[in-house]
């Protein structure tokens, strides 16, 4: 008898079976999780099909773990403005839904097969096939789980990735796993290429990143247990996120959101330590119509359009209205007005950034 995780790999396959070529998109600006997610499930369709097929990203690979995960482990990426819809006559989404506005899925185009682990979108009900479980902690479970049902061979740099994916997604397995992260984490650990992954961990960071990060200390303020980062503009929307991971780590902190302008669009990143708060939900409500927003219950992310043309004093602004709906939701009385997290005038930015990282460490890879 069939078990289940073949019948899920003979449905998705199924979906494809008059199909020439495959369009794979991860999310915008994709991380380790999507990454991987995408490249594995593009093998599968190579070896169990008779379709072409491509991963196809949109935004940028900003953060410099995720650019040497990509080129270490040769994984080959288009970027969309690359490619032409009209080439391919399927559409997958991984690590992803329609309707979230968090990838570049063309406007009018009902995917073949979604393959996520956020909270089922309403839009994805259309699609031929879908496998959305918001209970495991990575996608790079799921499709390490479709890759072992379609017997391919998961060599060791797609065994780094999907490890990878799986390991700084759950914080190693620190954060909303299930039994199926912890089987493929063990799984995958005697093929991978633990050189590689001590490599992308330990990434050379441009000067511009210390920029960056100073910029966004300085814009920091503390709201009791919130914390609030305002970056302004940013040449990598990725430093939103790795703003909001950082701040999480303060002490007596429960939650942080970072914000900054990237390309004409706001982006914005929630994190709670609080098991009471569903983050996505939370960014959700703070976002509203003025733009779109998802995640998981530790996570978020969102983006708000428009700001391309608007001084970035109108921009700031735009912050502090998000500022004061997050405190409003998170009900905070004590600390509503903030304090600058640079208190102290004997103490430099420079030399905050280096005690920061000496007592954070790095933070992972990443995004949304």
């Amino acid at each position: 008898m069939p078990s289940l995780k073949d019948k899920r790999l003979e449905a998705m396959l199924a979906t494809l079976a008059a199909c020439r070529r495959v369009c794979v998109l991860t999310h915008y600006n994709p991380d380790p999780d999507s990454i991987s997610s995408a490249w594995a499930l593009q093998r599968i369709l190579v070896v169990r099909t008779k379709a072409r097929a491509e991963v196809v990203y949109g935004g940028i690979i900003g953060r410099a773990e995720n650019q040497l995960m990509v080129h270490r482990l040769g994984i080959e990426l288009i970027h969309y403005n690359l490619i032409a819809r009209s080439d391919f006559d399927a559409f997958a989404l991984v690590d992803t839904q329609p309707g979230t506005g968090n990838n570049p899925l063309p406007e009018g185009i009902v995917p073949h097969i979604v393959i996520d682990h956020h909270p089922e979108e309403p839009a994805t009900a259309a699609a031929a096939y879908q496998d959305v479980r918001p209970g495991i902690g990575a996608a790079a479970t799921m499709l390490y789980e479709y890759a072992v049902a379609a017997g391919i061979r998961i060599d060791a740099m797609l065994a780094t990735a999907l490890f990878y994916g799986i390991k700084s997604e759950t914080h190693n397995l620190g954060r909303g796993v299930t039994r199926a992260d912890v089987d493929a984490y063990v799984d995958l650990v005697p093929r991978v290429r633990k050189d590689i992954i001590s490599s992308i961990e330990h990434a050379p960071l441009t000067t511009a990143y210390f920029v960056m990060l100073d910029r966004a200390i300085k814009g920091t303020t503390i709201h009791g247990p919130l914390v609030l980062s305002v970056l302004g503009n940013v040449d990598n929307p990725d430093m939103v996120s790795e703003c909001a991971d950082l701040m999480l780590r303060l002490e007596h902190v429960n939650y942080a959101m970072a914000m900054g302008r990237f390309n004409g669009d706001l982006c914005v990143s929630f994190r709670t330590s609080d098991p009471a708060v569903e983050a996505g939900e939370v960014l959700k409500a703070v976002v509203g119509r003025d733009g779109t927003a998802g995640g998981h219950s530790e996570m978020a992310g969102g983006m708000v359009e428009g700001h391309g043309k608007a001084a970035l004093g109108a921009t700031r602004a735009a912050c502090r209205e998000l500022g004061q709906r997050l405190i409003k939701r998170l009900r905070i009385r004590d600390g509503a007005e903030g304090v600058p997290l640079l208190k102290s005038p004997d103490t430099t930015p420079s030399q905050q950034v280096i005690r920061a990282l000496l007592r954070n460490g790095t933070t992972d890879a990443r995004t949304g």
